[in-house]
């Protein structure tokens, strides 16, 4: 038998390794369509699924499918479109076959019209073509299908809290129960179309919104209310809400046990409609009628003369920082920021079967004012210490309460609007059930534009997430959540402390620097070009 040529043996040892290392590759991508790692370095792990989400897809128990309309000239001019793509086809993966995920151009396949049926939005973008400059029509809309209902999130930019806004989605489908929220104003002076749209905008996205009016009993669908301001709620009105919470729903309740009235020159005096005020007592809670000013605040802009303004130190509008809120608790543990105007103190009155946490307090350099009340901003940003009756030191602004809550009805005669008949015997203990209050109605309106406090619908929609018992949705949600604002420094000396250190390295140090490298520099340069005179 002819033996081969030691070159001969070598190229066919090499072809052997080759055909090898193909067929690895090979079997490996096969393999990685099954098996695979993804390793997300993004904060808090916003660019892969959580694990309540991966668990709540694998069980599915019918198809869903999720179609992504995206612009070609979207994708093309920005980034987010493939970052959405991305999370989207982890629902796939994760689902053992149970979701679906198509992206679809609407321009291109002429759906333009059927899209914004479904509820996706259209947005207009500048695109420059050579030298001109023109308005493209685009689409970034997703619409959820699931065994014939559909839901659509009109208009997606970012990824930020997508997997919230996907997920709470999937769960209302498939439960097939819509997550209505009732609110009742409790101001004659103001509405929820007119004064609370930014509210409405937040809370649209995950809930349905239907208003109550004060003294109205609460539909049965509603499983949490939002009572916005006290100032015209009487007892009629508060036993409503008292017999809400008695049927075991949840409730927010930002009351104002004074009445700063801003058609008035924010004129404020104590609220003489106490009812609601009075049952938080009963619950648990106590409303101080009282204002509490804070180092830690907010500006407030005023006028002066007939055209001009000034803008004053303002302690009655508090910044809510980072360090003063419970870390502990779903609703602020990944705080992104709270603007409060004209808060009350909140004190706790120990209840049987009620466990209370407070979510957001003051600083510790934080005081309270009483009797008479100043609100003149030309006047405020002097005051550096309680009132007469007023205390000093850290107060409480919004505090959450679970348990089972005592009516603040029992024993009493049960308070009727006028030409109202004879009513349910009253409920006196309610079941386990939750209750969040905050001293001030005012951050949850309009006013929170004065300091641009958006973050301030953060906070409600986590506070209406957790009401709603959504707590696996709300960690998943706040995981994206930060405190972005710079913080300000609170005492006044560690102020005047930082300003100056400020002032001395900036004026001194830095030329100093400056003059000590260059002089190094130079002495070195010497050294180079004329070693003898350096010697």
């Amino acid at each position: 038998m002819k033996q081969r040529a030691p070159a001969e043996i070598r190229r066919l040892q090499r072809f052997i390794i080759a055909a090898l290392v193909v067929a690895d590759i090979v079997l490996a991508l096969l393999v990685s369509a099954r098996f695979f790692l993804r390793v997300d370095l993004s904060r808090n792990g916003i660019s892969m699924l959580s694990t309540t989400t991966k668990t709540m897809v694998a069980g599915l128990p019918e198809p869903l499918s999720i179609t992504y309309y995206v612009s070609d000239a979207l994708r093309s001019r920005s980034a987010f479109p493939s970052q959405i793509e991305d999370l989207l086809n982890e629902y796939a993966t994760w689902s053992r076959g149970r979701v679906t995920v198509e992206s679809i151009d609407p321009s291109k396949t002429g759906q333009a019209s059927s899209v914004q049926s479904l509820g996706v939005t259209a947005r207009q973008m500048q695109v420059v073509n050579k030298d001109q400059v023109n308005l493209a029509t685009v689409y970034s809309g997703i619409v959820l299908s699931y065994v014939g209902r559909t839901v659509a999130l009109p208009f997606v930019s970012d990824v930020t809290t997508l997997e919230y806004d996907v997920s709470s989605q999937i769960r209302a489908l498939v439960d097939n129960r819509p997550r209505i929220i009732g609110v009742v104003v409790g101001d004659a002076r103001r509405s929820l179309a007119q004064d609370y749209r930014y509210f409405q905008q937040e809370m649209g996205f995950q809930f349905q919104l239907q208003e109550v009016q004060r003294g109205e009993d609460v539909p049965a669908d509603i499983a949490v209310l939002f009572v916005l301001g006290t100032h015209d709620m009487n007892d009629a009105a508060a036993y409503k809400v008292d017999q809400f919470i008695m049927r075991g729903g949840r409730a927010f309740l930002a009351v104002d046990p004074i009445d700063v009235d801003l058609s008035a020159g924010l004129s404020a005096k104590a609220n003489t409609s106490t009812a609601l005020e009075d049952a938080l007592s009963a619950y648990g809670v106590r409303a101080r009628p009282e204002l509490v000013l804070d180092t830690l605040h907010q500006r407030m802009s005023y006028r002066v003369g007939q055209s001009s303004y000034a803008l004053a130190e303002y302690p009655l509008w508090i910044s809510v920082s980072a360090r003063n809120v419970n870390a502990s608790h779903l609703v602020t543990a990944h705080f992104a920021g709270l603007d409060l105007y004209w808060p009350s103190p909140l004190e706790q009155i120990v209840r049987e079967g009620v466990q209370e946490q407070v979510l957001a307090s003051t600083s510790p350099n934080a005081w309270t004012m009483t009797g008479q009340f100043v609100t003149n901003p030309e006047i405020v940003q002097t005051l550096q210490g309680p009132s007469p009756g007023g205390v000093s030191g850290q107060q409480a602004l919004a505090v959450a309460l679970t348990g089972t809550f005592p009516s603040a009805y029992a024993g009493r005669q049960i308070p009727k609007r006028e030409g109202e008949g004879a009513g349910k015997a009253p409920i006196l203990r309610s079941a386990v059930t939750r209750l969040i209050v905050v001293g001030d109605s005012f951050f949850a309106s309009d006013s929170i534009q004065y300091t641009q406090a958006e973050y301030n619908m953060s906070f409600l929609s986590n506070c209406a997430e957790w009401l709603s018992q959504g707590d696996d949705l709300l960690a998943i949600k706040t995981r994206a959540q930060r405190d972005t604002r710079l913080d300000l420094v609170a005492d006044p000396n560690q102020k005047v402390f930082l300003m100056n250190r400020s002032m001395v390295i900036s004026i001194a140090v830095m030329p100093l620097l400056v003059i000590l490298v260059g002089g190094i520099r130079l002495l070195r340069r010497r050294r180079r070009t004329h070693p003898r005179e350096a010697s």
